[in-house]
């Protein structure tokens, strides 16, 4: 249970911090980045385990740089609904998904212990 609440909280920062550092990912405030978080964090808890099975014979052919683009595209479909959140194309998606990822991992780390 504290993993899944570590990556939630890991979601919700790296949406907010890929907001902040990465000029191609714009929000009209934190709010609404975190609301794009919490959307991701479903999404990640919900679809992702499904497209990781899925996808798993060819990420074994890419080493698993299939994985990144697999996020990124989440991260596309969790951003959409949300008026003010937006990605400018899908290199700046892989860059805040790898953004995102990197937080999910700190915050379950800080909260799994």
């Amino acid at each position: 249970m504290r993993k899944i609440i570590g990556s939630f909280l890991g979601c919700i920062a790296g949406a907010v911090l890929s907001a902040y550092l990465l000029p191609g990912v714009h929000a009209a405030d934190w709010v609404s980045a975190a609301l794009v978080g919490v959307a991701l964090g479903a999404v990640y808890l919900l679809l992702r385990p499904l497209a990781k099975l899925i996808t798993f014979p060819l990420a074994i052919f890419t080493l698993g740089l299939l994985y990144v683009l697999l996020d990124a595209a989440l991260l596309w479909m969790a951003e959409q609904p949300f008026a003010g959140f937006e990605i400018e194309h899908f290199g700046w998606a892989i860059a805040a998904a790898v953004v995102v990822n990197l937080c999910r991992r700190v915050c379950r780390l800080l909260v799994g212990r």
